[in-house]
C-alpha cells in the first residue's frame, strides 16, 4: 500500500513528508531505499537533529520514535527510545502529537492498512486542531486495524481505495480537497444561501476541516456520507450546524438583515431628529474575523 501511495504522488506533493512503519531497524533501512527508487521520491532514514527540507520524506528508523522540534534554524526531526506506545516503537502517535504541535491546522495524515490501533490518539488531535485525515478502506486493506480505527471513530475527511488515495493527497497538500467539485458547489450554495458567505475552490480544505467534526457529531463515517445525508434528509438542525462551523456569531451579525432594520426605524430617527442642526450625523461599527 505504501509503495503504491508514494508512486501516486512522486514529485507531486512540495511539503516534507514522514513515514513511521511498524519495522525493525534493518527492515526501515531496506524500505526507504526502495521509496528511493521511485520517481520523483527522495527518501531517507531520518537522522536526528536532521532539518525538515520541502519535498523529502523521512522514514522513522527501527526502534526509534521520530518527532518533529523547533529550534533556531526551524522545524527539525528529532529521534528518541522513549517508552513504547501502543507497544510499538516507532509509534505513529508521538509522531503526530509533535507534528501538531509544530504545524497546527496544516497537517494531512494517511492512514495505510496496519494492525492495531496506533495513531488513533494522534488522528484525535490531527483533527482537533483543524487537520485534515483520510484512511484506506476495509476493502483495499490487507488489515483493517489502524485505518478502521480512526475510520469508525468519525475522525477520517474521507476513507478511500489504495488507488484513490495518491490523487487525494496531491489535491490537498496542492490546496484542493477530497469532495467532488459538485459536493464542495452544494455546500458553498448552502453557505451561501443561509448565511451570504462566498467561498471559492481554493477553501475547500478549510470547508473540510471544518465540517468533518459535524459529520462525526451525526455519526457520519466522513464527508461523503454528510454531504449525502444533507441532499437525501435536508434537515434544518444539520444545515445549521454546517452553517455554523463555517461562521461565527460575532459576524452573522453583520449578514442578518434584522438588526439594521431595527436601527432604521427605531434608534435611526430620534437620532436624526436630536442632531437636526448638524449637517453630518457619523455611525461607527466595529467587526473582527
Amino acid at each position: 500500500a505504501l509503495m503504491k501511495l508514494m508512486e501516486a504522488i512522486g514529485g507531486k506533493v512540495k511539503q516534507p513528508i514522514l513515514i513511521t512503519q511498524h519495522m525493525p531497524a534493518t527492515f526501515t533501512t531496506i524500505l526507504a531505499q526502495h521509496l528511493s527508487r521511485i520517481d520523483g521520491i527522495e527518501c531517507s532514514e531520518a537522522v536526528d537533529k536532521g532539518k525538515l527540507v520541502d519535498g523529502q520524506v523521512y522514514l522513522a528508523p527501527g526502534d526509534y520514535h521520530m518527532v518533529v522540534e523547533r529550534d533556531a534554524t526551524g522545524n527539525i526531526l528529532r529521534l528518541n527510545q522513549d517508552a513504547q506506545e501502543n507497544f510499538c516503537r516507532p509509534s505513529v502517535d508521538p509522531m503526530l502529537r509533535s507534528v501538531v504541535a509544530a504545524y497546527g491546522e496544516r497537517v494531512l495524515m494517511v492512514m495505510l492498512t496496519g494492525m492495531g490501533h496506533d495513531g488513533l490518539k494522534g488522528g484525535h488531535d490531527v483533527v482537533e486542531r483543524g487537520g485534515t485525515l483520510i484512511a484506506q478502506d476495509e476493502g483495499s486493506s490487507v488489515v483493517w486495524g489502524m485505518p478502521g480505527a480512526v475510520a469508525t471513530g468519525g475522525l477520517c475527511s474521507a476513507v478511500l481505495p489504495i488507488d484513490e488515495m495518491g490523487g487525494a493527497v496531491v489535491r490537498i497538500a496542492n490546496g484542493g480537497g477530497t469532495m467532488t467539485p459538485a459536493d464542495f458547489e452544494y455546500l458553498a450554495s448552502i453557505l451561501k444561501d443561509r448565511s451570504g458567505l462566498s467561498i471559492g475552490p481554493d477553501k475547500t480544505y478549510l470547508l473540510e476541516s471544518r465540517l468533518t467534526p459535524v459529520a462525526r457529531k451525526n455519526n457520519l463515517d466522513d464527508l461523503d456520507a454528510l454531504v449525502a445525508e444533507v441532499r437525501r434528509s435536508k434537515k434544518e438542525a444539520m444545515l445549521c450546524e454546517i452553517t455554523e462551523a463555517m461562521t461565527t456569531n460575532e459576524s452573522f451579525f453583520f449578514r442578518d438583515a434584522t438588526p439594521f432594520e431595527i436601527f432604521e426605524k427605531a434608534i435611526l430617527p430620534d437620532l436624526l431628529e436630536a442632531r437636526a442642526s448638524r449637517k453630518r450625523l457619523r455611525i461607527w461599527s466595529a467587526v473582527w474575523s
